[in-house]
């Protein structure tokens, strides 16, 4: 018998890491998607899985991954540690030894390989041989080759830093085999946007299957707070799971940050007498009521005064563009509009909104628009401003 866990011991809560496979919601479409491109029996075309950030794009390849172990190996390369590499280091050979290192733990490779890259042949030859080894192992069994957030890597891919691009070299050596698949999973590149991204999966993207990762449906909330976990003793009302839906509009993250509040809440107030194990919406709004509290507090503290001028006047921006009790799916404003509305440059900009986001007022639930994070702050927002 598995003994209740309080929720002080155990928070079944992840805002700042992918979704277990057995608590994955939602995405049944997406989900089935992939399913029937990596077991069909003809060559697996080649699949980008895209979307905003943090909108649960590596929950869903985990989830996929996870049904389709017994019949498929995975070779799952998180680019994301490369995306910043020191500009006095030797990009090849930091890039060639993670990739490789990496891609060892489900692949052997020859322990010689990974010591002797240092420029960009020895690379190359490298690459190459990895194709080789999963031409010969996916004779036994279907391989897929997955590169999760690929677009960490573009940048050094695309300032010449990396003069190769391992991406396009591995399709091509892999391209067309029958039971070998290619996968990416990251942000799509946008070539309508301001300013023009350079794209590192140019050669590879008229043959990708693409996979859009949107945000989840009231059902999908309501089922996600509705079994967070057997052994938890806490309980979200029906009016607590509809409140969070259209506070978060269904954004992945900041369902898990909400209720990440609202059980830190019940953790701190459990010893009163008045404490209640379950969450209703009046919880929801006072907790982010809160929140909203300390981070005004804390932009104030942090920054200097010409910086949250601007981003006061972004925020507002955004506040106005959204009706608070309309459809909480929709709102997120194109990073043109919001260009178009302010005199400063293109740059300064977007400094203004990755400020805004990392302080957690707006969030990016779709490719190059933003939105604020909470409904409920729309209004608190333009009181502020």
């Amino acid at each position: 018998m598995v003994s209740p866990i309080l929720p002080g011991s155990s928070n079944p809560l992840s805002p700042n890491s992918p979704v277990p496979p057995d608590r994955f919601v939602g995405r049944q479409a997406q989900l089935d998607l992939l399913v029937q491109l990596w077991t069909r029996q003809e060559c697996p075309c080649p699949v980008l899985i895209h979307g905003g950030r943090r909108m649960g794009k590596t929950s869903l390849l985990n989830k996929a991954v996870d049904q389709l172990s017994s019949q498929i190996t995975f070779v799952i390369v998180d680019c994301a540690p490369l995306a910043t590499i020191p500009p006095t280091s030797n990009a090849i050979r930091q890039v060639a030894r993670y990739l490789l290192q990496t891609m060892g733990r489900t692949i052997e490779l020859s322990p010689i390989l990974l010591e002797s890259v240092d420029d960009t042949d020895t690379f190359y030859a490298a690459l190459l041989e990895v194709a080789q080894v999963l031409r010969t192992r996916a004779n036994r069994q279907r391989h897929i080759l997955v590169f999760d957030n690929y677009d960490a890597l573009c940048s050094t891919i695309s300032s010449r830093r990396l003069p190769l691009n391992p991406f396009e070299i591995l399709f091509q050596e892999m391209r067309g085999r029958p039971d070998l698949g290619f996968a990416l999973v990251g942000r799509r590149p946008m070539f309508n946007r301001t300013p023009s991204p350079r794209s590192c999966i140019r050669a590879i993207e008229p043959e990708l299957c693409l996979i859009q990762v949107d945000l989840l449906a009231r059902s999908d909330v309501r089922t996600f707070f509705g079994n967070l976990r057997p052994d938890l003793l806490l309980y979200f009302e029906t009016s607590a799971r509809d409140a969070i839906f259209m506070e978060t509009g269904g954004h992945p993250e900041l369902m898990h940050r909400l209720g990440c509040l609202l059980v830190n809440k019940f953790n701190e107030g459990r010893a009163r007498p008045d404490s209640r194990p379950y969450f209703t919406d009046q919880d929801v709004r006072s907790v982010l009521r809160q929140e909203l509290s300390y981070r005004l507090q804390r932009l104030l503290k942090t920054y200097p005064p010409r910086q949250v001028a601007q981003m006061r006047a972004l925020s507002a921006f955004l506040a106005r563009q959204v009706n608070p009790s309309a459809n909480p799916r929709r709102g997120p404003i194109a990073f043109q509009t919001i260009q178009n509305a302010f005199s400063a440059s293109v740059e300064a900009t977007r400094d203004t909104l990755d400020w805004l986001e990392r302080l957690g007022f707006i969030v990016n639930p779709e490719e190059n628009a933003w939105r604020i994070a909470y409904t409920s702050w729309i209004e608190w927002i333009q009181e502020w401003t």
